[in-house]
Formats: structure tokens, sequence, C-alpha cells
């Protein structure tokens, strides 16, 4: 994955409140937005991610980061493009940012055909549904910590 230029010093691991409200998107994506963008710029090895989610969503939350962090890992090594992800309090979304978001809150949804497409947009054919299963999982372990991607601001 590669993030998008850096905003300015004193930027700091976790997204402020107010990253992505002009998008309308609620509290649990921005959450995972800080997560996705922090393990983009940080790698896998990224605890500032499960600190995060950790400190916002309990025990739970690591189960998310690690979720996460897998969908990450399979998306990273199935893409057949760029991603392009914004760094940590970056006051907007990516269009690349919102489909993974989207696709997340799909697959928590059993919306698979949506999730399917927009995964399609960034993997080749064959990991999609691999892909699909994986951000079915980081919706899941949101799910039990209590937090929804999709709901709006």
């Amino acid at each position: 994955m590669e993030r998008s230029p850096s905003t300015g010093p004193g930027q700091t691991a976790s997204t402020p409140a107010g990253c992505g409200a002009r998008f309308g998107i609620g509290a649990a994506d921005r959450l995972v937005l800080g997560a996705l963008r922090s393990v983009a710029l940080h790698g896998l090895g990224d605890r500032a991610a499960e600190q995060s989610l950790h400190e916002a969503l309990g025990a739970p939350g690591l189960a998310a980061a690690i979720a996460l962090k897998s969908f990450i890992a399979g998306l990273s090594s199935a893409s057949r493009r760029t991603i392009a992800v914004g760094v940590p309090c970056r006051p907007c979304v990516t269009p690349d940012e919102l489909a993974l978001l989207g696709a997340i809150a799909a697959a928590g949804r059993c919306d698979f055909d949506r999730a399917h497409a927009l995964i399609g947009g960034f993997a080749e054919r064959r990991h999609v549904d691999a892909l699909t299963h994986a951000a079915e999982g980081v919706a899941d372990a949101l799910a039990a910590a209590g937090a929804k991607l999709g709901a709006r601001a």
C-alpha cells in the first residue's frame, strides 16, 4: 500500500474524531480508518493500530486488529495496483479507503456481491473470495466489540 504525502509535523498514530466527518463516516469507520492508515504507514508489526482498537473497544478490539492486519496482508500481496492510503490524521478519505471500508461493511452485512465488487477493484479475481472472507472476519470482530461499520456520523 502506498501512503499519501504527509500533511505536516505533529501527526499521531490515531485518527482524530473529526477526520472523515465531512464524508459522513461514523465513529467505527474512523477508528478502522486510523488503524488501517497506521498499519499502511508502519507495517504489519504496528502496535499503535492494536492499541487504538484495544483502547476504544476493549479486549475484542485486539481480535479486530488482528483480523484487520490479516485483511491488509492479503490485500497487499494480492493487489494488482497501488492502493492510495492517507497518513493518520489526514482530514479526508481517499476513494480507495472508502472502498475498503465499504467492502468490510458489505461483508459484515453478508452483501457478498457488493464486497466482491469493491475488493475486485484492487485484487485479481482468484483472490477476491479469500479477501472477502478476511473482510468478513474484520466486520465480525468489530461487531463482537459492539462497533458497526457503515453507520453515518
